[in-house]
């Protein structure tokens, strides 16, 4: 039984799951509708991150308060600035500040601090005006670009264990991280723990990597069959639902 208290640290995946099976449904009544008005059937792709995407908080918080519907921002972030990947000498590092001081801290880092004046707080670096995020964007992608992700790396740990030990606490903690490439994802000893990453057998396709998102260890994704030839489950659904199959379907 769950204690009091004790909310899920993971529902982000359940409403992944739960967000791509909405706008499967969506699809398929969509895709029935036009079959009824024009006898032709449809091919119905739902991709998973999109299918998030369209649902989270942001995009409707977003267009209360701008009182227009949230512009494309690309590798930008609504809710902190800056919040991204950016283009380093051997991949891409991901860096986020989280408040003013960790904002003025990673300047300070990268040595770009004469922008400092024109970026001060949350509020001048989130802004509608999408060209204007990506001045600050293109900032810190100069910055980046001629260091390597663990030159970058050394010199955040080294600023924040710094500042972590200053009696004062208001150097900020800026967070880097590295981004791996799809393969190297795949080869992280964490996924494979919780099988996350799963290969299927399929009579056509052979063996199948499964795209699927993050789950817990307990609860698998329900994917019960990786096929998507057109028309191959026809008979089954018809069957299900007590219709009758004629030669359109």
């Amino acid at each position: 039984e769950p204690e009091p208290y004790n909310w899920p640290t993971r529902t982000g995946f359940y409403a992944t799951g739960y967000a791509t099976a909405v706008s499967s449904v969506c699809s398929i009544l969509m895709a029935l509708f036009f079959k009824k008005r024009m006898g032709q059937g449809q091919m119905i792709d739902v991709a998973t991150a999109d299918s998030f995407s369209s649902c989270v908080g942001i995009p409707p918080t977003i267009g209360y308060i701008w009182k227009k519907p949230r512009p494309r921002y690309g590798t930008l972030d609504y809710g902190l600035c800056p919040y991204g990947f950016f283009k380093c000498k051997d991949g891409y590092a991901a860096i986020a500040c989280f408040r003013d001081q960790d904002f003025r801290a990673a300047l300070r880092i990268l040595g770009i601090w004469k922008i400092e004046e024109d970026w001060k707080t949350l509020l001048d670096r989130i802004t509608d005006d999408v060209e204007k995020a990506q001045i600050l964007n293109r900032e810190i992608e100069k910055a980046v670009a001629g260091m390597t992700f663990e030159e970058i790396f050394n010199k955040f740990q080294e600023f924040c264990m710094k500042a972590a030990k200053s009696k004062w606490r208001g150097g900020g903690l800026p967070v880097t991280t590295r981004m791996l490439r799809p393969m190297e994802v795949m080869e992280v000893g964490h996924w494979k723990v919780r099988n996350a990453f799963f290969k299927a057998n399929d009579t056509y396709y052979g063996t199948f990597q499964v795209p699927t998102t993050g789950k817990m260890s307990k609860t698998p994704m329900r994917v019960k069959s990786i096929s998507a030839r057109i028309g191959e489950d026809n008979q089954h659904i018809f069957e299900k639902y007590g219709l009758k199959m004629d030669g359109n379907n």
